[in-house]
């Protein structure tokens, strides 16, 4: 009831020494008194003394500065809504939080794909919570793919990826959004105040209102906000060939779990390199590009060996089996969310009869 189920998830991933990303949890009830409506300064003073200790503990643990909104060392966050109750998909997410004009540039120098798109998914995120503007609805990734004639965005180069990030841009300032972003994108620290008033204003909307209604599900707990370092799934990946599981780069979500006849359980779920958590669960990108969890004997057996053990301890700590949802970045694994799974002898799939013609079409795997 204090901090959700999702921030809760991630204290006991913490309490057992699962990898994850450090970060920290705004409760319920600062969503719930309204404090983050505030204008005084309050919220962006709070904000602040929290990432100074964040990027002290991240330094503390990996030897390695990092700064918002610093392009020499930037810090790169992640800002999730998550209810006392679950509420798949109805409240706010926005990533790549610190995504400045001048950090975008340093991290060009790196990997130009990795910069552009990473500029891209903040864009979109930011834009989908904050004005529930859906730039997905452009298609503005899949035209550039036509254009260059190529099957997925991985395959596209770091200027045409820069493309398609100056357009998103260029389709926020025609919704009338352009002083705003263009003060956000000056401004790591404004970016980060935006974003948690936006994630707690996503418990109000229309959608997750109507969610609640249709769920019988109490309005008044309102949402907690998991301010958390980024993983990073999207870098560019060696090719498909190599083994060097040190570079790899992927997201995966593993939903649930079966037992097999011998006794063993097996799980069930998908990956998808290159990409970053959403692009599974939020149902951004084609499920075509999806591969079963299993690919990873073959491509990533150390990493797979990992995820079994991590599972594992979830359940002789929890007393059920695990969904998880993890991410890969350039072979550091962080499992960035977790909940009881279903289990094939607790779940019984329901048909209709005569379920009539199809009326719509869904992707991803939530």
């Amino acid at each position: 009831d204090r901090f959700g189920g999702k921030g809760s998830g991630l204290i006991y991933l913490s309490y057992l020494g699962v990898p994850t990303r450090d970060g920290f949890v705004i409760p319920t009830d600062f969503a719930r008194s309204g404090l983050h409506r505030d204008r005084g300064g309050l919220l962006r003073q709070k904000l602040r003394e929290h990432i100074e200790v964040l990027e002290a503990d991240i330094q503390c643990e990996d030897g390695t500065p990092v700064r918002l909104g610093d392009p020499s060392c930037p810090q790169l966050l992640a800002v999730r809504g998550g209810s006392v109750f679950s509420m798949p998909g109805q409240l706010g997410t926005i990533v790549f939080v610190g995504m400045t004009r001048e950090v975008v540039k340093a991290l060009e120098n790196d990997d130009a794909w990795f910069a552009w798109d990473a500029m891209r998914r903040f864009l979109s995120s930011y834009a989908a919570v904050r004005w529930h503007l859906d730039l997905e609805d452009l298609h503005i990734v899949d035209r550039k793919k036509r254009e260059l004639g190529v099957a997925m965005k991985t395959d596209l180069p770091g200027s045409a990826m820069r493309s398609v990030a100056e357009e998103c841009l260029a389709a926020i300032r025609e919704a009338g959004h352009g002083d705003e972003i263009d003060a956000a994108l000056d401004d790591a620290g404004l970016q980060l105040a935006n974003a948690v008033r936006a994630v707690c204003e996503s418990w109000t909307a229309s959608r997750a209102e109507r969610y609640r209604r249709i769920k019988h599900l109490d309005s008044r707990w309102n949402t907690a906000v998991i301010v958390q370092q980024m993983a990073a799934g999207n870098h560019s990946n060696p090719d498909a060939d190599s083994h060097d599981e040190t570079r790899m780069s992927l997201t995966g979500v593993i939903p649930r779990t079966r037992m097999q006849p011998n006794g063993f359980r097996a799980f069930t779920g998908d990956i998808k390199f290159g990409a970053s958590g959403d692009d599974l669960v939020g149902g951004l990108t084609e499920a075509d590009s999806f591969e079963p969890v299993q690919h990873l004997h073959e491509r990533a057996p150390m990493l797979e060996r990992r995820i079994n053990h991590v599972n594992t301890r979830i359940r002789r700590f929890v007393g059920t089996d695990a969904e998880i949802e993890f991410t890969v970045d350039r072979g550091v694994l962080s499992i960035l969310q977790t909940r009881s799974a279903e289990t094939e002898h607790v779940f019984k799939p329901r048909t209709f009869r005569d379920p009539g013609p199809s009326c719509g079409q869904g992707v991803g795997v939530m």
